[in-house]
């Protein structure tokens, strides 16, 4: 009897019995916390690289005390902050442009 049940549930009637339940019950629109995840996310992920930069600055802060005379220690600790905020960007386009280029060769 399970059986049958199962088999009308899907099967019969071009499957209209498991669309409709599949659009009402997975397929429904999100609520709550859901449609404001995205934004917890990219709060969290934004809190995370501030915190990271502001530690990496903190420990390259010494080298600042240390070396006050030399002029290029300013210019070595920007660059040291180059990588994580520059060097992402530059990947991320040079990714695309080589992603471009090939997709253009593909037959």
């Amino acid at each position: 009897d399970d059986v049958k049940a199962w088999y009308g549930f899907f099967f019969t009637s071009g499957s209209k019995d498991w669309v409709t339940w599949y659009e009402e019950a997975v397929l429904k629109s999100k609520e709550g916390i859901a449609t404001s995840f995205f934004d917890v996310e990219l709060w969290f992920k934004f809190f995370i690289a501030i915190a990271w930069i502001s530690q990496l600055y903190n420990r390259l802060r010494p080298l600042r005390i240390i070396y006050s005379e030399d002029p290029w220690v300013n210019y070595f600790i920007v660059f040291s902050l180059v990588p994580p905020l520059l060097l992402s960007a530059v990947y991320r386009l040079l990714a695309t442009m080589v992603e471009s280029i090939i997709a253009g060769c593909a037959p």
